[in-house]
């Protein structure tokens, strides 16, 4: 009967240790990047301006009212 106890107290600690270290990991609001504006979203990035295709980074990112051929 004690190795009964034992047993189950111990699963007992693992379980709890392990939903308490997985509620910690979970990430809080803070943790979030900041929300861009429209604007700086679709802004083309520096490598598609030098290959020229800013407008199809553009539109590919939902940010053109053009409409791709």
């Amino acid at each position: 009967m004690k190795n009964i106890l034992t047993l189950f107290f111990a699963i007992w600690a693992v379980t709890l240790s392990t939903v308490s270290i997985a509620d910690e990991k979970k990430e809080s609001p803070a943790d979030e990047p900041p929300k861009m504006s429209v604007d700086e979203k679709c802004q083309a990035p520096k490598w598609a301006i030098a290959i020229g295709h800013e407008e199809k980074w553009k539109l590919h990112n939902g940010c053109s009212d053009k409409k791709e051929d």
